[in-house]
């Protein structure tokens, strides 16, 4: 498709903006800087390095991102084993004893007993609820800022989201 746009007039950098998720504002703006300046092929081998880095960047966030979020599953899995499983099993034994169980055994218990009856619909909400938030994450600018300085104020993602920012700042700055 660029390469018809080219053919039919267009130039070089307007044909790469009609593609504005392989090519950002940055690139595109930098191609136009060296069409102007006839410098184009000086300017496309930094450009070639600037999306190799910005590529192997992307993946070593997604990298870091692995052990967090397989270790947060799990532990979601286990709690979600335990009240299916597990706290039946005391519920029945503390049930045997008598007496009256104390205000968060019985929180507990009737927590279990919810998910005993529905843990697929809560899993079918929770797989919901992901899939909306990435969704709106992705399609709505607004949504993505909110969640952006929520996630700035939250002190676990912050020294991640400095070193990706300082990353990105330097390359850009760089090429």
């Amino acid at each position: 498709t660029v390469r018809q746009d080219v053919e039919q007039g267009s130039t070089f950098a307007e044909a790469l903006r009609k593609h504005p998720k392989p090519f950002d504002p940055l690139y595109t703006n930098l191609v136009q800087a060296g069409e102007i300046g006839g410098i184009l092929d000086t300017i496309l081998n930094p450009l070639a390095v600037y999306l190799e880095k910005a590529d192997a960047l992307a993946r070593k966030v997604k990298g870091a991102m692995v052990y967090p979020t397989t270790v947060l599953v799990v532990a979601i899995g286990v709690v979600v084993m335990m009240l299916v499983k597990v706290i039946p099993t005391f519920a029945k034994m503390f049930e045997d004893f008598g007496g009256e169980l104390p205000g968060p055994t019985k929180m507990v218990i009737m927590i279990s007993n919810f998910m005993q009856q529905w843990v697929w619909l809560a899993l079918i909400v929770i797989g919901i609820a992901v899939y909306s938030f990435l969704t709106a994450r992705k399609k709505k600018l607004n949504f993505r800022r909110a969640t952006d300085a929520a996630f700035l104020k939250m002190w676990i993602f912050v020294p991640l989201l400095q070193k990706v920012a300082v990353a990105r700042f330097t390359r850009t700055l760089g090429t």
